[in-house]
């Protein structure tokens, strides 16, 4: 993400292998492939965007009963109203054609907009906050990389304590490596 990892060929192969990445409760969650078949077919690409943002990379997972959108956007884009504006075109589509009450269907869905920063205009980080509201939210990468590192930390904490020979060995190799 330092780096400014392609969302399409680094970004979203690694959030579906590892959807935890993205929100630490999705430990056991499916990558939704029908729902995001569909949103991409609805929202093809845009030709006459520029390059940055043309690139749609929507994922669907499906965590507690509730189809889960994410848009990724470039590790280095600043948030704008056009990506709000999108994320928030792509839930309300799919919120209109997954509604139902059978065992399959979701209880709901949400959005999730991941962009490098939010910048500071106002107007923009108003309707972030408004879309919060409608279960929308906007998060950037380097919290997705600190909430992991501290999660994770805490686990690599408990297993020094638990197995110190495991940590040991691990770190051996990471020197030999």
């Amino acid at each position: 993400m330092r780096e400014g990892a392609h969302e399409v060929k680094e970004l979203s192969p690694l959030f579906r292998q590892h959807p935890w990445l993205i929100d630490q409760s999705w430990k056991d969650v499916d990558f939704e492939k029908t729902f995001t078949a569909l949103l991409k077919e609805q929202f093809p690409e845009d030709e006459e965007r520029p390059e940055v943002d043309r690139r749609l990379d929507i994922l669907a997972f499906r965590p507690s009963g509730y189809a889960s959108v994410v848009e990724l956007k470039h590790p280095k884009k600043t948030l704008t109203r056009e990506d709000l504006d999108q994320v928030t075109h792509y839930v309300d589509w799919l919120r209109s054609r997954v509604k139902g009450t059978g065992t399959d269907s979701p209880k709901g869905v949400r959005g999730l907009l991941l962009v490098g920063s939010l910048g500071n205009k106002a107007d923009v980080l108003t309707a972030m906050e408004r879309l919060a509201a409608s279960d929308i939210r906007v998060e950037i990468y380097a919290d997705l990389k600190k909430r992991a590192e501290e999660y994770y930390g805490e686990a690599e904490q408990r297993l020094k304590e638990i197995a110190p020979e495991y940590v040991k060995r691990r770190n051996t190799r990471r020197k030999d490596g």
